[in-house]
């Protein structure tokens, strides 16, 4: 989970004018971590509101890649029939994410943020999980309702933060949409590091940071889920990287200082940004960093 004190610095930089239909649920101060972060990842649906009928492409179920080795089996992940969409969160039309998010995910959100595992929302949803769940049913590949679905499961010491599905399964989901999205990569990772599966995790977090390279978000993510591995010193890079890119917070530095594992002479290798190398994770990455 991202710390206040890095967090923090997300919510300062990624603030913009038209955002107001989000910061209502940033004020207390004790969940501005979670809340930066959120923001961060959700910029690039926009805030504007719109309504109609689905203008994204159906996105078609492939198989699970073949270096996933889920320990759940396929049929307790569901099918993908009778929900709006599924879509792939990449090329998602703005108007149905902020249809999606407006009813089922902003108030959840809130709710989660705030401590609370129910309250009341717009599509009379109780419980915040409810709306990650339909979110994802719509997103599978949504980074924002993937992370705190994951975090929900960690605080609930559970495998099933939701009525439908094992929390893997939302992984297995979001693979079958968007085998290629490096956030999907980098968010497994982050589950099986917290489930005592670093081996799984590490290869997953590989393959999420070459098509995360260019993104100050994702970079410091990485960097703290290589803490809970033990990999100082890719953590180290990772928060070299970050900075580098213009990320801000220095929570990977201070625990690795703290640890006595920060290597002074450590440096970062020459890699020269590339427009063309820039632009193609963009599109996954940029709701990290807009």
């Amino acid at each position: 989970m991202v710390t206040r004190a890095g967090a923090r610095i997300l919510f300062d930089v990624n603030m913009q004018p038209d955002t107001g239909a989000h910061l209502t649920i940033c004020r207390p101060a004790r969940i501005q971590a979670l809340c930066a972060m959120a923001l961060a990842l959700l910029l690039q649906g926009g805030v504007t509101s719109a309504w109609g009928q689905q203008r994204s492409p159906i996105a078609r179920a492939g198989p699970v890649p073949h270096d996933v080795r889920p320990q759940v089996q396929l049929f307790q992940c569901g099918n993908f029939q009778g929900h709006f969409g599924p879509m792939d969160y990449r090329k998602a039309h703005k108007q149905d994410i902020r249809l999606v998010e407006a009813w089922h995910f902003d108030a959840e959100l809130g709710m989660f943020m705030r401590g609370q595992e129910e309250g009341r929302t717009k599509a009379g949803t109780t419980h915040a999980t409810s709306g990650f769940q339909y979110t994802l049913k719509s997103f599978p590949n949504h980074p924002v309702a993937l992370m705190v679905m994951e975090q929900a499961a960690r605080k609930k010491k559970t495998e099933q933060p939701s009525a439908d599905y094992p929390m893997e399964c939302w992984y297995v989901r979001a693979f079958m949409i968007a085998p290629d999205d490096p956030i999907v990569r980098a968010f497994y990772g982050v589950y099986l590091a917290h489930r005592n599966r670093p081996e799984e995790a590490r290869h997953n977090l590989d393959i999420a940071d070459k098509g995360l390279r260019y993104s100050r978000t994702m970079q410091h993510i990485l960097g703290e889920t290589r803490l809970v591995l033990k990999d100082h010193e890719r953590a180290q890079l990772h928060a070299m990287r970050a900075a580098q890119l213009g990320f801000r917070g220095q929570d990977v530095e201070k625990a690795l200082r703290a640890a006595g594992q920060w290597k002074e002479d450590l440096t970062l290798p020459d890699e020269p940004l590339d427009a063309d190398e820039v632009a193609a994770p963009a599109s996954a990455a940029s709701a990290s960093d807009n």
